[in-house]
């Protein structure tokens, strides 16, 4: 079990998906492999500063994760939407 957090800006959501900081201070993301990571200790003190921005043990939110295809960026051979 991992002591680490991601820190979720609960005040937007992109689609179904939860938003977290993003590595560096450099913004929000869905993806977690852009997400920061963060120790109980300063993930208390970033939620004491702005209570919408949740702690979020990084074990719980990856085994709630999936991966999917965003359509927008596919640019596979076939990009043609076929008739059912």
């Amino acid at each position: 079990m991992s002591n680490l957090y991601y820190i979720q800006d609960s005040r937007k959501w992109d689609g179904n998906n939860m938003i977290f900081w993003k590595k560096g201070e450099r913004g929000y993301t869905m993806h977690l492999d852009e997400a920061a990571l963060f120790t109980k200790e300063e993930a208390d003190k970033i939620h004491a500063h702005r209570s919408t921005d949740i702690p979020r043990l990084k074990d719980d939110v990856e085994e709630a994760s999936s991966l999917q295809v965003d359509i927008q960026r596919f640019t596979g051979s076939n990009n043609e939407v076929q008739n059912a």
